[in-house]
């Protein structure tokens, strides 16, 4: 397999040399992954520890909240929930469900932009508008919760370091990763919210002459030789 590169094209270019600030750091899917670039010489890390390390660097005041602190703060808000009598707002049950349930709201809203979720028409009323109500108010009550206890949710961490970096310099920034270039590798599946934040990442960055790219997984031969090749293909091959 090759690798097909794509930076952000709009961010601007630093005239200046790049800062010191080692070799590259590769993102990838798993700690096998590392193990094997970490064996090989280079410096390698998994995207939920990428993000630990920059919470821990840009926002030191902020944790990653665990499932269990998440789910004690469930418990706390669940009183609030309708129907609260036919299930014990301490269950294991209910926090698990409750979690699902927010994680799946928290990857609908990545997929779909508010203005074009409301131009194709979701439900207003009924019971699965009220569930969508309840989610929604069920999140904005589990975030400030945590955020009480100094703690956010895994899903809204990408979300914060985009912020985040809004507000350090390129230098505090590479000092935090350790390098001024980072590059993904064999990862297809970066949600919307870890693209913005790759962006913000390499328009930073780019300010010391370093990058954030994203690295997609291309085959060399075509898998079917009588299909046409698609975009990315094209791509790879021009």
């Amino acid at each position: 397999m090759s690798q097909l590169s794509f930076a952000f094209a709009e961010r601007p270019r630093a005239h200046a040399p790049p800062v010191a600030f080692g070799r590259p750091l590769f993102v990838v899917p798993t700690e096998r992954h590392v193990e094997r670039l970490t064996g090989a010489g280079y410096r390698a890390t998994t995207l939920p520890a990428l993000e630990e390390r920059l919470l821990a660097a840009l926002a030191p005041e902020l944790a990653l909240a665990t499932r269990a602190e998440e789910r004690v703060a469930l418990a706390a808000l669940a009183p609030r929930l309708p129907g609260r009598g036919r299930v014990d707002a301490a269950s294991a049950a209910l926090a698990a469900a409750c979690e699902a349930a927010l994680d799946d709201l928290a990857a609908f809203v990545d997929e779909l932009e508010p203005r074009r979720a409301a131009a194709l028409g979701g439900p207003t009323h009924g019971p699965r508008a009220a569930r969508l109500r309840l989610l929604s108010a069920l999140e904005t009550s589990l975030t400030a919760e945590l955020a009480r206890h100094g703690l956010v949710a895994r899903r809204h961490v990408a979300a914060r370091l985009v912020a985040q970096c809004a507000r350090v310099t390129p230098e505090a920034l590479a000092a935090a990763l350790g390098s001024h270039v980072l590059e993904t590798r064999l990862l297809i599946d970066l949600s919307p919210r870890r693209l913005l934040l790759f962006k913000a990442l390499d328009r930073k960055l780019g300010k010391v002459g370093g990058r954030a790219s994203v690295c997609l997984p291309t085959f060399e031969r075509p898998v079917d030789p009588s299909r046409p090749p698609d975009h990315l293909e094209s791509l790879a091959a021009w």
